[in-house]
């Protein structure tokens, strides 16, 4: 009995060592595994459950901050300012400007075709107040017959050929003694980008 005593013991302390060694290893291990981390620059406050009430506060507050920018943005749309830059905006993007730097020679080119209609014969067109904005281009004339304007390569026949005018129009005339005095305005046309 005493032989089976001694031998308890010794099995007692060889699993006390067994359960020692194993300790060790896992120290081991985790201190291995915090070295890697923290060669590899791993932020360690996130391994840690003290950080959990940290990030769920920074979480609510993040979460408050967007509820605030949220209200912050609807009110800016609902501004004024906001909708009259969405119109802006449609406009710059859906309508295309003339660039009147391309049109410039067209727009010299179609003054001397007008001006020389008729030029060597009685029926002469006289021009004057010929007037460009970004919209509309206009001009006074006189001639002795009506006929310069409408007939084929006459005034509006001639106009009709510039492709970047539309909207040809004549509001008036009148005849004052033997001559003609009239007004046409045309629009720059702006085509869809």
């Amino acid at each position: 009995m005493i032989y089976d005593g001694c031998m308890n013991n010794a099995d007692n302390q060889s699993i006390w060592w067994k359960l020692v060694g194993i300790l060790i290893f896992v120290i081991v291990g985790i201190w291995l595994g915090w070295g890697y981390l923290a060669f590899q620059n791993t932020d360690m406050s996130t391994l840690w459950f003290a950080s959990i009430p940290n990030k769920a506060g920074e979480i609510k507050k993040l979460n408050d901050t967007l509820t605030d920018k949220n209200d912050e943005l609807i009110l800016l749309k609902q501004s004024n300012e906001a909708v009259k830059y969405e119109i802006a905006d449609h406009i710059e993007n859906n309508i295309e400007h003339p660039i009147w730097s391309d049109y410039i020679n067209s727009l010299i080119q179609m003054y001397k075709e007008v001006r020389d209609i008729g030029k060597y014969s009685p029926d002469a067109i006289e021009l004057s107040d010929f007037v460009v904005d970004q919209q509309r281009i206009g001009l006074r004339g006189k001639v002795r017959r009506l006929d310069t304007i409408y007939v084929e390569n006459g005034v509006i026949d001639r106009l009709t050929r510039l492709n970047f005018l539309s909207n040809i129009q004549i509001p008036s005339y009148q005849k004052i003694d033997d001559v003609y005095e009239f007004q046409i305005q045309w629009e720059v046309s702006s085509a869809k980008k």
